[in-house]
């Protein structure tokens, strides 16, 4: 997103522009740079589909990190408002990830869990 916008206020639709992207807690120190290329376009294209056409239809589940430990922080406060923990959240994930409407979210956010449903959905 931010390579778009910095292509977009600073150059042309051909520009080379490259984002990184700075970890400042977990992983702390650690940087992913990303270069726009034709194929990171389209990756983006899809992932944003994905996000707005499941936020358009209804479609925004709690999605917890993974783990019940306390991080030193709430690692995502939507999920944990309280910072006392997300089971109870992880667990109806659990349950609704398996709801074929959100399979283009699931395939988004955790290919090997998609891959494993639908190999499933196959057998049976």
């Amino acid at each position: 997103m931010y390579a778009h916008a910095a292509r977009a206020g600073l150059g042309t639709p051909e520009t080379g522009v490259s984002a990184e992207y700075w970890f400042l807690r977990k992983d702390r120190g650690k940087r992913i740079a990303l270069t726009l290329t034709p194929e990171v376009n389209q990756a983006y294209g899809a992932a944003l589909a994905v996000i707005a056409d499941g936020i358009a239809g209804g479609l925004f589940p709690h999605r917890p990190p993974d783990g019940d430990g306390w991080a030193g922080y709430v690692e995502c406060s939507y999920c944990d408002t309280d910072g006392l923990g997300v089971k109870e959240v992880r667990d109806r994930w659990e349950r609704k990830r398996r709801d074929p409407r959100l399979a283009r979210y699931l395939a988004l956010v955790d290919p090997a869990a998609a891959a494993a449903a639908a190999a499933a959905s196959e057998t049976s």
